[in-house]
This record gives C-alpha cells, sequence and structure tokens, in this order.
C-alpha cells in the first residue's frame, strides 16, 4: 500500500471530521501528516480530494454511511459535499 488516509469524526459532532494522510513509501513511520495544512512542507490539498473521493466512492460501494441510531448519520452524498 502506498497511503494510508483515515478519518476521524467527533461523536459528537463538535468538531469536524480530522484526517491524516501518509506516504507509507517515504514515511513508514506515519511522521508527517499531508493531510494537516500546518505541515507546509507535505501539505497537499489535491492528494487528500483523491482520497476522500476514493474512501467516499468504498464507502458507497459497501453499504458502509453511518447507520441510524449513529451519531454520524449522514448520507455518503451530504458527506461528499462537505
Amino acid at each position: 500500500e502506498r497511503y494510508k488516509f483515515t478519518i476521524y469524526f467527533d461523536p459528537f459532532n463538535e468538531v469536524p471530521p480530522q484526517s491524516e494522510l501518509y506516504a507509507l513509501v517515504n514515511d513508514p513511520l506515519e511522521l508527517h501528516n499531508m493531510a494537516n495544512p500546518e505541515n507546509t512542507a507535505y501539505y497537499n490539498p489535491e492528494l487528500i480530494e483523491v482520497m476522500r473521493e476514493k474512501l467516499l466512492l468504498k464507502m458507497e460501494e459497501t453499504g458502509c454511511n453511518f447507520t441510524p441510531g449513529s451519531p454520524y448519520q449522514e448520507p455518503v452524498e451530504e458527506l461528499a459535499a462537505k
């Protein structure tokens, strides 16, 4: 695997989702988060968007869209719009 992309959701929806993106080949210890705008040497908004789209497609393909009763009830389409 070349990249690791993770989105963390606040269960109380008080904080926007946070992302982490690492290039595992060049950064196997996951020290340089390419999803952090403050990490100017590694920040890559284009790759973040590509990975986010892949994640949303996979969620749609597998039916993972945060089931009712969960704090994450937004349909995949609404997550994509953010």
